[in-house]
């Protein structure tokens, strides 16, 4: 909290603006920005004496491209303006709309390279903003197991909602776009694995999965998604990011 600390002094004569860090100073100027306000021609600030820090450290805001792209420049933007209210943390949801070296099939078209993720990252950076990937598990990522090149990997076979977690190639298909976005993502500290509506996790009995009777072993669904999380988090946090 300290880093992100501030004081800000506005008097007739000067304005002063004191900080521990450089995340501090930059937030005691968007104070100061913030406090400018146009009358008669000219701008105008309060008199007055302010100290600042945050009550939450990670302040995050979820930005969803999964069905539509803004461009590089008006992901920039979105990045200053949340900046300027103080947001330090922009989880961006792409889905194919990141070139994944180790999953090629599920990329569309105009998607964003590895460069410009790196570009978007450094840029986020110069802000105090971390540009956070997101990536979902084990379910929602119809994007794919669309395609026929995954199908083997669903939990059910004729749905393509859901992966099997009891398969090993599951988790070599994540680590693998895990790895793809840490190396477009320099200088990133998190990586959020959303593990939202896992529905039918610990239901699958078929010849391709049979996560039904592992969940039994472990005792119930619950511990079964308690190992996957256990099992993608760790290659992630062994490779210094912090997992949400």
């Amino acid at each position: 909290m300290a880093e992100q600390a501030y004081r800000l002094e506005l008097a007739q004569s000067a304005i002063t603006v004191e900080a521990n860090a450089g995340a501090g100073l930059f937030y005691g100027v968007q104070t100061l920005l913030q406090l400018l306000k146009p009358r008669d021609g000219k701008l105008w600030l309060p008199e007055a004496e302010i100290a600042d820090w945050p009550d939450l450290g990670l302040r995050h805001i979820y930005w969803d491209d999964a069905h539509h792209l803004e461009r590089l420049d008006d992901l920039k933007r979105a990045i200053r303006q949340a900046a300027f209210f103080k947001i330090n943390g922009f989880a961006i949801k792409l889905e194919g709309h990141f070139q994944f070296r180790s999953a090629p099939a599920v990329v569309e078209p105009y998607a964003l390279t590895p460069a410009e993720f790196q570009e978007l990252t450094d840029y986020g950076l110069h802000y105090y903003v971390q540009v956070v990937p997101y990536l979902d598990g084990p379910a929602h990522i119809g994007f794919i197991l669309k395609h026929p090149e995954y199908a083997g990997l669903r939990a059910i076979p004729d749905s393509n909602y859901e992966m099997c977690v009891t398969n090993p190639d599951s988790y070599k298909l994540l680590e693998g776009m895990f790895q793809d976005l840490i190396d477009a993502n320099k200088g990133g500290k998190y990586f959020y694995l959303s593990t939202d509506e896992p529905y039918y996790l610990g239901m699958a009995d078929n010849s391709q999965c049979q996560e039904a009777r592992h969940a039994k072993e472990l005792g119930s669904p619950g511990k079964l998604f308690a190992e996957f999380a256990a099992k993608a988090g760790t290659y992630l946090h062994d490779r210094g990011r912090t997992v949400f």
